[in-house]
């Protein structure tokens, strides 16, 4: 049961007299330009965030879901259909922070097969605190030219730290995780 305070009394009679309210909402010159300007730089980030294509539908609506973030932001501010620089505000601080929860969440579940490969290698090594390349093809059972190109792309990237540990015959290659 859900307990109908004076609180939550106090928050539906708001919200029914922002039901109530009927008209278009409107757009200063200014603040139309400001949001205009948003959704040029949003588009464009979409390419340079390097963003999931998974992500195209959702991130193509958020500039719609920004206007009408703006006009409830608004309703709930003074109840004018007249959208402020303070709404607007809001409402891109409210859908900068989706868009960077789902550019994230993304990244962690979906992997490629290299980017797995990425993430498989980076575990193991941390799990052994310093890892042997013989290693880590044994654990991993990747075969050596692809051990190497991972451990490559990870090293470049400054995500691993590679060692060699002098010794009679080859060296032996040692590589940790960089602090991040």
């Amino acid at each position: 049961d859900f307990n109908e305070g004076p609180e939550v009394q106090s928050l539906v009679e708001f919200l029914q007299r922002i039901a109530a309210i009927t008209g278009r909402v409107q757009w200063s010159d200014d603040v139309r330009g400001r949001y205009d300007e948003w959704i040029r730089s949003h588009e464009s980030g979409f390419e340079q965030e390097h963003v999931n294509e998974q992500l195209i539908g959702y991130w193509s609506r958020m500039s719609t879901y920004c206007g009408k973030f703006a006009a409830l932001c608004q309703l709930a501010l003074d109840q004018n259909l007249v959208v402020s620089d303070e709404a607007l505000s809001q409402a891109i601080k409210i859908i900068e922070f989706l868009k960077a929860r789902l550019v994230e969440l993304f990244k962690e579940m979906s992997f490629d097969k290299d980017g797995q490969r990425l993430a498989d290698v980076k575990a193991a090594i941390k799990r052994y605190g310093t890892a042997e390349h013989t290693v880590l093809l044994r654990e991993l059972r990747m075969f050596k030219g692809d051990l190497d190109k991972v451990l490559l792309t990870l090293v470049e990237s400054g995500e691993i730290r590679q060692e060699f540990e002098r010794r009679p015959g080859r060296p032996k290659r040692l590589y940790t995780v960089a602090e991040e």
